[in-house]
């Protein structure tokens, strides 16, 4: 299996009228079957107080209608079978939608996505930062198994945090990794709101991976800026991501507001063409190992009656 990481900015830098709506559009990789998908869009609301409406559709088909804004987000914590929408108490967005596998096209054709944001007061402001589509897929070309762990939230950050919901800093945990085998280990960071000349880092088991302008915006104002680092001799059993706006680690000037909005780890493995005979521990390889398994056991003989194993 392998992962495609589709990022499309859309922002516009004048007022929109409402109902507001926009279509974009991917191209997936050739596959003949998608394993998991995740539609991502990054709205400004204006602040934390208006709300709206969204309705979305993947292909002509509608996915989950949504209402944001307020003070309540639904389904903050990530849950695969849901969508999410995650709130930054300061007026920006993230719409994590279920449900865009099955509708996906894999014939090399275009998938178009369909947004409309609406609000009957005009106050809710939804332009939109990018709309981002994560695919994890499987093809006959490809020759490597795949984990994956994907990581989904506002990630809001500021150089100067005024309350606890604003720190300077974000870090990702991710656990029980099994570190053998490893072919190629690769994290994909995917930010907003990055400014040029403002500083930030991004840690990988505490080493830096980047240079201290991570999140430059280079793809349009507000971003999105979306970048790999392969991570393959950086890896532990129990890794951790830390993202960071601290002057103090940093230096200044550093983003004012920076948001971690997606990380995305893939870890390439080998993968088993086929059973082997005499495999006896399942690595698709026959060796000491397996004969050390079989010693163990010589002789032993499960067979009801016991009278008929040496027959």
């Amino acid at each position: 299996a392998a992962v495609s990481f589709l990022t499309n900015p859309v922002w516009i830098d004048a007022t929109v009228e409402k109902p507001y709506s926009l279509t974009t559009s991917f191209t997936l990789p050739d596959a003949n079957e998608v394993l998991f998908s995740r539609l991502y869009l990054n709205i400004w609301g204006g602040t934390n107080e208006y709300t709206c409406r969204i309705d979305t559709a993947m292909n002509g088909t509608a996915l989950d209608v949504i209402d944001i804004g307020g003070i309540a987000d639904s389904n903050p914590v990530y849950d695969a079978n849901q969508t999410c929408v995650y709130g930054s108490g300061y007026g920006t967005w993230q719409v994590a939608y279920r449900g865009v596998a099955e509708l996906l096209n894999l014939d090399g054709t275009a998938n178009f996505v369909d947004v409309t944001i609406s609000d009957p007061t005009g106050q809710f402001d939804g332009r939109t930062v990018d709309v981002t589509l994560v695919t994890v897929y499987r093809d006959p070309s490809i020759n490597h198994a795949l984990d994956y762990y994907l990581a989904e939230a506002d990630g809001y950050m500021r150089r100067t945090p005024g309350t606890p919901d604003s720190p300077p800093e974000r870090i990702l945990d991710v656990n029980s990794i099994d570190v053998n085998d490893v072919i190629e280990a690769v994290y994909t960071a995917h930010y907003t709101h990055g400014t040029e000349d403002q500083f930030d880092r991004i840690y990988f088991n505490g080493t830096q991976l980047d240079g201290d302008d991570t999140a430059a915006g280079l793809m349009g104002k507000y971003g999105p800026d979306v970048l790999s680092f392969d991570v393959t001799d950086l890896l532990l059993a129990d890794s951790t991501v830390l993202y960071t706006v601290d002057q103090t680690v940093v230096g200044t000037p550093s983003e004012f507001s920076l948001r971690a909005k997606i990380g995305l780890l893939e870890i390439s493995r080998p993968y088993c063409r086929e059973p082997v005979p005499g495999d006896a521990n399942g690595d698709c390889r026959v060796d000491l190992l397996d004969f050390e398994i079989m010693i163990s056991h010589w002789l032993e003989c499960n067979l009801e009656p016991q009278s008929a194993c040496w027959k």
